[in-house]
């Protein structure tokens, strides 16, 4: 049983797209979590554009505690620190709802869909545990990519660099993995935690400006002194660009749909929609292609000439130039 307020926490700012993508991540949060009506917890969204939400959850006011917060243009370069790197702003926001609010911190990207109930992940989240979305590679792999790549280059420096915060040793070894950042959980005893993601993200960004630092960091600080566990069956993250392209561009049909049918089957025809895309699958394709994983490949093929011909037939060319290419190397 869950005895801590849950904060949920969302960050968004700019155009209406990334906008858009937080409206439906709540919707999906709410919808799979019916419990929260029962609960003292917060859904908290940090904006720069509060008018824009003001009506958009109003079948859930008596649901669900959601609470507005205004960040200013001055307030969000402040954030991004020095350096200006945008992800640093999650940590920013993170240590300033464990100041604002009693309580555990669940912080979600914006371009996420919570497609089943998170209760049994949040009770994981006790004293010497934490939660991010899930293992997305170890960091020596990394030795593997191309020379002159921002990866390589990330690799070469931290693997020989040591990092030393307070007497707490972040340096490499093989087993350092790298855990997708789209969700972090929090217990309040952790919140000291937050001042090595710092060090550690200002440290990599100051020396590789790889997107990824923060992540990374976090990774690295929450693997090294809790127990980290993941996400990745309750929550939908679609971070890829063909992916968001897909929401994007259908999010009024896709937030109708939610309005017309709010509940669980819905968030996951919506995840089943994106997956099956052939937008999605014919970047896949191409991406096994390039990377010679031909029978990955061959599968796609197969599924996109079932479910899509007309649109296979018109992207042949390209299907036969890679043909073309595998087999003149066979």
């Amino acid at each position: 049983m869950l005895m801590d307020v849950i904060n949920f926490v969302f960050f968004t700012f700019g155009d209406k797209v990334n906008l858009g993508r937080t409206v439906l991540a709540v919707h999906s949060l709410l919808i799979t979590n019916r419990w929260l009506s029962k609960s003292n917890s917060n859904l908290i969204i940090y904006t720069d554009s509060l008018d824009y939400f003001k009506d958009k959850f109003d079948e859930y006011s008596i649901a669900a505690n959601i609470v507005l917060i205004h960040l200013s243009e001055d307030k969000i370069l402040e954030m991004r620190g020095p350096l200006d790197f945008v992800h640093r702003i999650k940590i920013c926001l993170i240590q300033q709802t464990f100041e604002r609010f009693d309580g555990t911190v669940l912080y979600l990207d914006s371009d996420m869909l919570v497609t089943a109930d998170l209760y049994e992940c949040l009770e994981k989240l006790q004293e010497g545990s934490s939660l991010m979305h899930q293992f997305e590679y170890l960091f020596s792999s990394y030795r593997f990519n191309e020379e002159g790549t921002i990866e390589r280059e990330f690799y070469d420096y931290y693997s020989k660099d040591s990092i030393i915060i307070e007497n707490k040793n972040y340096s490499y070894n093989e087993l350092v993995a790298s855990y997708n950042a789209g969700v972090i959980g929090l217990v309040r005893s952790q919140y000291n935690l937050l001042v090595d993601v710092f060090s550690v993200t200002d440290i990599l960004y100051s020396s590789v400006k790889h997107h990824a630092c923060e992540q990374f960091a976090f990774s690295l600080v929450l693997q090294t002194n809790t127990e980290l566990h993941t996400c990745q069956s309750e929550v939908y993250h679609y971070w890829h660009r063909v992916k968001k392209k897909i929401v994007d561009e259908n999010m009024e049909v896709l937030l109708n749909e939610i309005k017309q049918r709010p509940n669980p089957e819905t968030i996951l025809e919506i995840k089943k929609y994106v997956e099956q895309h052939f937008e999605w699958n014919q970047w896949l394709l191409f991406h096994y292609y390039d990377a010679r994983r031909y029978a990955d490949g061959d599968k796609i093929l197969l599924n996109l000439l079932l479910a899509h011909p007309i649109k296979v037939i018109k992207v042949y060319k390209d299907i036969l130039y890679h043909w073309k290419k595998r087999f003149r190397k066979s």
